[in-house]
């Protein structure tokens, strides 16, 4: 499928999604997608996709995920699978019988504020919008801006389409966006991951300047800005884990997680018994061979948040 036939195929799940949301009386709020492609992109120029994101509230969530198990959706990842593990952002949806997949957020990336908190904030920076017959919620162009200085700095400075669009964002939205914008990322606990996305374009980083955005940088968001390989997060997530004793206990969890994890972790452990085995048998190779770089990333994104 053509990255603009599944992109025009995905705005077909969402108005069934967002129909059958509302239909529940949950609310939702489509991020990114066709509202990016709206504001940034026009006819001769579209702008592909390949996932829906939506944001919903965490009294929401629960009727959210019952509603997408009815529309033939299973989740699948396995971060936040791990009782230990860092909480996820979003949690993704897949369907087989069309291959649909979409994250189900309960909060954005780079914002450290309680995901109530998020809510808060970003369902009163929407506006009203379409995809196909079903009116959405899509967010408000200060709002967009932010988000996509928060997905450049999530993504780092090697994945190429989240700094497109803030490049786009960045020669079309007037000087009063970005302000707003950063009086966003404030309520967001968000300020840094927005700096730091920013300062990934040469043009972000005017603007960074020019707001006066601190140059100090989290260990977790330096990690991420860098594009680090696996096991990179696992560690700074191990350094973060108070006591020896929990410590220990992340370290066995990663090494030999529940079978649910593994299944979500890989194909091969999803193919029976068998399969499930020979990925146990795996794992340990699997986590000793990304180890050292996954080591080196967190070190170095160590030394550069102390050297801001």
């Amino acid at each position: 499928m053509a990255a603009t036939a599944q992109s025009l195929y995905l705005d077909v799940v969402t108005e069934e999604v967002v129909t059958a949301l509302r239909e529940s009386r949950v609310r939702s709020i489509l991020l990114r997608g066709p509202a990016i492609e709206r504001w940034l992109y026009d006819e001769n120029d579209p702008r592909s996709y390949v996932d829906i994101d939506l944001l919903a509230s965490e009294s929401g969530a629960a009727r959210a995920e019952e509603v997408l198990s009815g529309l033939g959706f299973s989740e699948v990842g396995p971060e936040g699978v791990l009782a230990r593990d860092r909480p996820p952002h979003a949690r993704r949806w897949y369907r087989a019988r069309d291959t649909a997949t979409l994250d189900l957020h309960r909060t954005v990336l780079g914002a450290t504020a309680a995901p109530a908190q998020v809510w808060r904030v970003l369902s009163g920076e929407t506006v009203a919008g379409s995809v196909g017959s079903a009116r959405v919620e899509i967010l408000r162009e200060p709002a967009l801006a932010l988000l996509l200085a928060l997905h450049a700095a999530h993504h780092g400075a090697h994945v190429r389409p989240p700094l497109e669009d803030l490049e786009r964002a960045l020669r079309r939205a007037p000087d009063d966006v970005w302000s707003s914008a950063e009086l966003l990322a404030a309520s967001l606990d968000a300020t840094p991951a927005f700096a730091t996305g920013l300062r990934l374009v040469p043009g972000g980083e005017l603007v960074a300047s020019r707001l006066g955005l601190p140059a100090d940088v989290p260990v977790d968001v330096a990690l991420r800005a860098s594009t680090p390989p696996p096991m990179a997060f696992g560690f700074e997530w191990l350094a973060g884990t108070p006591g020896l004793r929990a410590k220990a206990a992340l370290v066995v969890s990663k090494a030999a997680p529940s079978p649910a994890f593994m299944r979500a972790w890989s194909r091969l452990a999803r193919r029976g018994l068998f399969g499930l085995i020979v990925a146990y048998l795996w794992r340990p190779l699997w986590l000793l061979g990304h180890a050292g770089p996954g080591l080196l990333a967190w070190l170095r994104a160590r030394r550069q948040a102390r050297s801001t």
